[in-house]
């Protein structure tokens, strides 16, 4: 049975909660790449200043770090489905909040409500990563994790890819009200279709347990197994240099200047 299900491709998509997962994964990393398309892009045209393009990566990482040892506490013991759900809806209201903004204020020449707003999207993102990747495990068969495995990175590229460009076209195009209008609506789309997963979630360990305990059990873990240690390391040195792609804006502005549209293709390429 085991090795009929490693030739099957569609194995994972013939169960519908994953096929909704799909759904809402798909969604929400195009709603993530269109929103960083169009908030680079303002935030230069209104600073004219890389450091601030940088500050954007900072507004984001140092909440989503910050917390996510906690979140994963918290995954490992409450309804991951629903953190998930809750984190997608933070989620929406933040993409909600940048389009009143842009409303507002057509030609942004402040940019701190942009650092807020990705700050908020950091936080809950933290907890949507964790919680979102540990469902798979609920919502899936065992003889078709590894299916599903695939299925969730090729998903996710797909919309690294497609999100930047939709972004930069849609700006180039209709101007930062309209792109910040579909990005509302492949946030909510992400967060409806989340709800629609349904699943019985297993028994979780009761909360009363010592969250540093259960942190620095964690800790040891990683010292003890070096190799998921190391595996960690070479990914966070590949994010650490693979943030240049956070001044995309400055050579698609100042050197390329091939406008809002270019910028949707260089920051789609890296994939």
């Amino acid at each position: 049975m085991a090795d009929r299900a490693l030739h099957q491709p569609y194995a994972a998509l013939q169960q519908r909660p994953f096929q909704w997962f799909i759904v809402s994964l798909l969604a929400m990393t195009m709603a993530a790449q269109v929103q960083a398309v169009v908030v680079g892009w303002l935030v230069y045209q209104a600073t004219h200043d890389p450091l601030s393009l940088g500050l954007i990566g900072l507004a984001e990482i140092v909440p989503y770090v910050s917390v996510a040892l906690f979140a994963g506490y918290i995954a490992d013991r409450m309804d991951r489905r629903r953190i998930s759900i809750l984190a997608l809806g933070v989620l929406c209201i933040a993409s909600v909040a940048l389009l009143g903004f842009i409303a507002a204020a057509p030609s942004p020449t402040v940019v701190w409500p942009f650092y807020a707003v990705i700050a908020l999207c950091g936080l809950a993102r933290s907890f949507l990563q964790v919680a979102r990747s540990a469902l798979v495990s609920e919502i899936v068969a065992p003889a078709h994790y590894a299916n599903a495995a695939t299925w969730r990175s090729s998903t996710w590229q797909l919309g690294m890819v497609l999100g930047p460009a939709l972004g930069g076209l849609l700006f180039a195009a209709f101007g930062a009200r309209v792109t910040f209008t579909v990005n509302v609506g492949l946030s909510f789309l992400a967060l409806t279709a989340m709800i629609a997963v349904r699943h019985v979630p297993p028994p979780r360990g009761p909360l009363a347990d010592s969250v540093v305990r259960n942190l620095a059990e964690g800790i040891a873990f990683l010292r003890v197994n070096q190799v998921i240690l190391a595996a960690l390391a070479l990914d966070m040195v590949a994010v650490l240099f693979g943030g240049a792609v956070a001044l995309m804006p400055v050579f698609a502005s100042d050197i390329l200047r091939v406008g809002p549209r270019g910028l949707g293709v260089l920051q789609a390429a890296p994939g």
